[in-house]
């Protein structure tokens, strides 16, 4: 997971979830929070902003972009990924499978 990796480089780390069952990392600041909400941080609080993931998930994007811009401090970065639909292994997949290709951990090997 990302989160542990960035906590063990020494960098103050909060994640957001959205389900109340999601457990949060050791040492990492979890909160609660809905994506297509206003967000519970304050403004200019976070140096980065990282979304793996999920602006695919989310009803409004603008609205999560607007929030994320929010609680960014100014200069902050904004990193933000998203799943590549269109590769020729992801559409495949999905004519065999109905489900798209995922990234998947370089450790873990290739996605079946």
């Amino acid at each position: 997971m990302l989160a542990p990796r960035l906590r063990d480089l020494g960098l103050e780390v909060t994640c957001l979830d959205l389900s109340e069952d999601a457990p949060f990392p050791a040492g990492v600041r979890g909160v609660r929070a809905d994506l297509n909400r206003p967000l519970p941080l304050e403004d200019g609080s976070f140096d980065a902003v990282v979304c793996v993931e999920g602006i695919e998930h989310v009803e409004n994007p603008h609205h999560m972009l607007r929030e994320f811009h929010r609680i960014l401090r100014p200069n902050g970065w904004l990193l933000l990924s998203t799943p590549n639909i269109l590769t020729l292994r992801s559409r495949w997949k999905f004519f065999f499978t109905g489900r798209f290709a995922k990234f998947s951990d370089f450790e873990s090997g290739p996605d079946p």
